[in-house]
């Protein structure tokens, strides 16, 4: 009878070690697959181990945006990878006016994302941002509703005077993975909304530069193109300049939208 007890302990005793390690694997199982779960599908090949998941390309579905910007595009350059949407008249010229007049008296020094220190003329603009009021508030919820992106994921808007000799030397609108990780950390840069304000006597065009395709200042046109690959990895085909100003002077509205990031 005494040995019955004792094997009953022992076997109630090892039914809740078992127990208890059915219950840490499932944890275990469950946790990790969430962790698995949180990383993007399909990601691009060639990853470096242990990147950081900031850092993590994430793909991104432009197809319903491309979409809608090949409808109502005047014009389409670039490639078929790289499309740069035109839309004449997006704004009108009472518009374009108002929101220069808004922007006076305000303007400071464009920033750059990182500085090159061996290059202080690499972007020699003026910029102001979008205050949400007035008509900067309406024509920020224009651009929006065109675009047909959330509000929530984008930038503040800037508008960005160049004087006569002012430009922006050739770059890219997308965070690089390699040295703007902090950036990253907000979300990736999808779509540059470029809208120009005025006319401009001579220069100050947009050149994009591995396209080979330029664009000319005109009042009320908007340019629209995607930063990034469907892959979320950079699509350095995107570089492009403003070129310096060479008569009179070029307003433009700049507004970037972001991705949404998944390890915020």
């Amino acid at each position: 009878m005494t040995t019955n007890k004792k094997n009953k302990k022992l076997f109630f005793f090892l039914f809740i070690i078992l127990l208890l390690i059915l219950v840490l694997v499932l944890f275990w199982f469950i946790f990790h697959k969430k962790e698995n779960l949180s990383l993007p599908k399909n990601l691009p090949k060639n990853l470096p181990k242990n990147l950081p998941k900031h850092l993590i390309p994430v793909p991104f579905n432009r197809e319903t945006t491309d979409t809608t910007l090949k409808k109502i595009a005047t014009q389409i350059i670039g490639t078929q990878n790289t499309p740069i949407y035109i839309i004449d008249n997006f704004l009108s010229p009472q518009e374009c006016q108002a929101v220069i007049e808004s922007a006076k008296g305000k303007l400071v020094p464009s920033p750059l994302t990182r500085q090159d220190p061996t290059d202080p003329e690499f972007r020699t603009s003026e910029t102001c941002y979008f205050d949400g009021t007035g008509i900067q508030n309406a024509i920020e919820q224009k651009i929006i509703n065109q675009i047909n992106l959330p509000k929530s994921n984008t930038e503040d808007s800037q508008i960005q005077h160049y004087k006569k000799g002012n430009e922006f030397k050739a770059h890219f609108d997308y965070f690089d993975p390699d040295v703007d990780g902090e950036f990253l950390k907000q979300g990736q840069r999808t779509f540059t909304f470029m809208v120009y304000l005025n006319d401009v006597e001579k220069g100050g065009q947009t050149d994009f530069v591995k396209l080979n395709q330029t664009v000319y200042p005109k009042q009320g046109t908007a340019v629209v193109w995607c930063n990034i690959k469907e892959d979320g990895t950079p699509d350095d085909m995107t570089m492009h300049q403003g070129s310096p100003v060479e008569n009179g002077e070029k307003w433009i509205i700049t507004k970037w939208f972001l991705q949404d990031n998944p390890y915020k």
